[in-house]
């Protein structure tokens, strides 16, 4: 009998150390680390940029936000708005935001682009773009991931920084709905990726315009934006386009 109840105590003493150690695992909305690195690229940018969006409406720090994601093996930073210009009062409708990623073993870096819907946005029309833009003396492209409302526009200009995605404008009527976006680079150095830029290009007309794409952002060593981004549109009526373009560094 006393064998019995030995057995029974370190059974169920084994089973309350499992419980402990799972209750303890660090999770990001209930997925542990292991699971995050398992996922594909769209699943994790997903969860990634749901968790990012509601820390930001919570006001959390970047300090805390790197520390959450660090527990569940997600190296996170960000970089610093330097420039942007917007060309009409509509471009208030567009929230724009650069981060990068890189989930535990990983050598390539995600620089995720999410544009988010801040009000009722003004007459979607024919799809929006967005280019996501680097240094390529910094870093060298590696692949791409159409997630959230994003397609890829073109990517002909990989070599040089710039990759181009449609954005589908007419799925971002409501407040806090978003749009995203990735492109996979491996730094030379991943604590100095240089600067990084957005463009983002609105639309309201039924007619589609043709797009255009020069050079890359025009860097500086202060970090200023003195060329703008690298692509435009040619379209018959400029009072059908707005633009909203962001350095970072």
């Amino acid at each position: 009998m006393k064998k019995i109840r030995i057995m029974l105590i370190t059974t169920c003493m084994g089973i309350l150390s499992v419980a402990n150690v799972y209750a303890s695992e660090k999770t990001l909305f209930d997925y542990t680390a292991k699971e995050i690195a398992q996922m594909q690229d769209e699943e994790y940018l997903t969860l990634y940029t749901d968790y990012y969006i509601e820390a930001k409406s919570q006001n959390k720090t970047e300090e805390d936000i790197k520390i959450e994601l660090q527990n569940v093996g997600i190296d996170y930073s960000c970089v610093d708005l330097v420039n942007n210009s917007r060309a009409a009062s509509f471009s208030t409708d567009i929230d724009l935001n650069i981060t990068l990623s890189r989930r535990s073993g990983q050598t390539y870096t995600y620089v995720t682009g999410v544009a988010t819907s801040t009000k009722l946005l003004s007459s979607p029309s024919t799809e929006d773009m967005l280019s996501i833009e680097w240094e390529p003396s910094k870093g060298t492209y590696y692949g791409y991931t159409e997630t959230k409302n994003a397609t890829l526009k073109n990517y002909s200009k990989k070599s040089q920084g710039i990759l181009v995605f449609n954005i589908q404008d007419s799925n971002l009527v409501i407040s806090g709905s978003y749009a995203l976006c990735s492109v996979k680079v491996v730094f030379d150095d991943n604590t100095d990726v240089g600067d990084l830029g957005l463009n983002y290009i609105h639309t309201f007309t039924d007619a589609a315009p043709t797009l255009t794409i020069g050079g890359n952002v025009s860097f500086t060593s202060v970090g200023a934006l003195t060329g703008g981004l690298s692509i435009g549109l040619t379209i018959t009526n400029v009072s059908c386009v707005w633009e909203r373009s962001y350095l970072y560094s």
